[in-house]
């Protein structure tokens, strides 16, 4: 039976008051059934909360409601070509063609240019006569595609159909689909979590995997990128399959193969549906295929982020109960690895946030322990108005035994063992962590140590909803000193530059009032690479960009804990482990924290004592932490390089 409780409990369980959950209530952040929250939902949104994702969705300019258009210039191969891309999207645009008219009218463009069809009447241009095509495969798809637009001679027969007909497009691997993705709302891009895939990106993804008889899938096709290099490979077009959920995607991509495969007579297999929903077994394409354990390679971008119906998204959650994120990209690794063959091959690309969310274990402890990862390559960021950084990843459908992991990392490459994922707290995939690192690691995880974990309480920053109209410049009377991410430093506050009256009733986030009055806190940069937190004991006001932990380690002084994040060792730890710009609580969490002896103790506190009054005394603390440890003088050069460098 479902859990239920009430806002207050709610309100405590999330570490924010009861005014904030009303707003997030308001703004559909979370559901309320008669006053009472389902305890799902709660779990499933403290992960969103230290994930960072609720910063994203409380922000007004939501990505999903932008009207924008852009080139995908990552994805176009000669740069003379951009101009003809400008020209005939603008033109498009600006006669109000829809994309899937559009791109329709260009598909014929390029049959005609190759040959494949030769009009004997302009008027029949709609009427699709064997007669005038070369190949039965063309006229089948453009007949089929042309009945699901619904193109009407009357209306489209005219000036701009021709102007689409004529064009001289540029030579490009997949122009129909740099025009598609040029046309379509930034939006509608968000809202599927589809964002094409680089040509280089794609081709290093699948080179050694197949052979000329593999059965081959990309699962979210979009216009074929992927089905364009599986052809490099592939004589027999048909062993090439692509489903996807974008109809007009899905043409693109079945009049790509046809452009390649220009002498062969064939049907594309490229289906119109929802991987994540169809049935294992499912025989609607084929009455001798079940696509179940069917395919030898599978590579793929899947949507990262998509958002699904409800009805769509209850029968995927039921499928793959062992995902709790409800992220699109689990989901379709878990359908990859049900549709491939065993000892088959996928290949992914994702977004490096996959290897050390704590929101995403759910999916490291499914591929860890299903099957064997052969390569790990970190990109960075490949992809136009998206800020997150990229990673490939290719698996095989096998048990692993004692498997070395190749990480590449800017043309370098070194081995991690993949049960020493496995044994990572929340199933990190620690990617950053060379040979030396490892070694430093080891000595940091194997102190007898206690974590933050239910040892602290927590609360983010205020979110005004307005700062210009609720900040004020100047203290007075009636307000009080905030902080800001800019004004955390190691050990100390800077002065405040703005000023607030606090009335929780009147901001859009707001934890509850007990945590910002605390006797002693520590407050922490949410922005950054490096751990940069401050000591309060003024019962300081933080905004958003600024978040607050208070220890409650037994017999641990709060000066301590301040002292070890502070440190170099610890920067240095938290840097290779997560490798992020964002400090989350869940990673703050799994930092350890060793029991210390009397005269560490001492030292460690006299010296934050110390830093407290004057920030001279860094690297005196820098040495005693090192010396807990037992961090050699090699390590330490090796640690100070690597910082230096990031």
């Amino acid at each position: 039976m479902e859990t239920l409780v009430n806002k207050k409990s709610a309100a405590e369980y999330l570490g924010i008051s009861t005014d904030t959950i009303r707003n997030w209530v308001r703004h559909g952040l979370i559901e309320e059934r008669e006053n009472l929250f389902s305890k799902k939902d709660l779990e499933q949104l403290k992960m969103k909360i230290e994930s960072g994702e609720v910063e994203r969705l409380n922000r007004r300019a939501n990505k999903t409601k932008a009207r924008n258009k852009f080139i995908p210039t990552e994805y176009i191969e000669n740069i003379e070509s951009v101009c003809n891309i400008e020209e005939i999207t603008e033109y498009i645009i600006c006669n109000h063609i829809k994309a899937a008219q559009a791109i329709f009218l260009l598909s014929i463009n390029l049959f005609i240019r190759i040959g494949d069809i030769f009009f004997l009447n302009p008027d029949s241009l709609f009427e699709f006569q064997e007669k005038e095509y070369r190949r039965k495969g063309v006229q089948r798809h453009l007949s089929s595609w042309f009945n699901n637009i619904s193109i009407g001679l009357g209306d489209y027969y005219n000036d701009k159909v021709q102007y689409l007909l004529k064009y001289d497009l540029p030579n490009e691997h997949d122009i129909l689909g740099i025009i598609y993705q040029s046309i379509i709302h930034e939006g509608e891009k968000s809202n599927l979590g589809s964002y094409y895939t680089p040509k280089e990106v794609a081709e290093n993804l699948i080179i050694g995997d197949i052979k000329e008889d593999s059965l081959v899938l990309d699962p979210c096709c979009g216009t074929g990128r992927f089905l364009l290099n599986f052809s490099k490979y592939i004589s027999n077009p048909e062993n090439i399959y692509g489903f996807d959920i974008d109809r007009n995607a899905v043409e693109i991509a079945k009049t790509n193969l046809l452009l390649k495969y220009h002498t062969i007579d064939f049907t594309p297999n490229v289906f119109h549906l929802n991987t994540l929903v169809m049935n294992d077994s499912s025989k609607l394409f084929n009455e001798k295929i079940n696509y179940n354990s069917y395919f030898d390679i599978i590579s793929t971008n899947p949507p990262w982020g998509a958002k699904y119906e409800r009805s769509i998204l209850k029968k995927i959650r039921s499928k793959f109960p062992q995902i709790n994120s409800r992220e699109s990209f689990s989901f379709f690794i878990c359908q990859s690895y049900k549709m491939l063959k065993d000892n088959g091959k996928m290949s992914f690309v994702l977004p490096e946030s996959i290897s050390n969310v704590r929101t995403h274990a759910d999916i490291r402890e499914f591929i860890l322990k299903n099957t064997t990862i052969s390569n790990i390559e970190i990109l960075g960021k490949k992809f136009k108005n998206v800020l997150s950084s990229v990673i490939t990843m290719r698996m095989i459908k096998s048990k692993p035994k004692d498997n070395e992991i190749t990480v590449i990392r800017e043309k370098k490459q070194y081995s991690v063992k993949q049960d020493s994922f496995l044994a990572n707290s929340n199933y990190l995939f620690d990617i950053y962590v060379d040979e030396i690192t490892r070694d430093i690691f080891k000595k940091i995880d194997s102190c007898n140590s206690v974590t933050l974990r239910n040892n602290a309480g927590w609360a983010l920053g205020i979110v005004t909803g307005d700062n210009k109209k609720i900040l004020e410049d100047e203290k007075n009377e009636k307000n009080e000193p905030i902080y800001r991410g800019p004004d955390v430093n190691r050990f100390r506050l800077s002065e405040p530059s703005s000023f607030i009256k606090f009335n929780p009733n009147a901001f859009q986030q707001v934890a509850p009032a007990d945590k910002y009055r605390a006797k002693e806190k520590l407050i922490y940069k949410f922005i950054s690479s490096d751990l940069v937190f401050a000591y309060d004991n003024e019962g300081s006001l933080t905004l958003n960009s600024a978040n607050i932990l208070i220890p409650e380690i037994k017999n641990y002084h709060i000066y301590v804990i301040l002292g070890f994040l502070n440190s170099e060792l610890y920067n240095f730890y938290f840097k290779k482990k997560f490798n992020t710009i964002k400090i989350l609580r869940g990673h703050i969490e799994q930092l350890p924290f060793p029991i210390l002896n009397d005269t560490d103790r001492e030292d460690l506190l006299s010296c934050v004592e110390k830093n407290l009054q004057e920030q001279e005394y860094l690297e005196i603390l820098n040495n005693i932490v090192y010396d807990i440890f037992n961090i050699t003088n090699e390590e330490r050069v090796h640690i100070k390089t690597c910082l230096k460098k990031s």
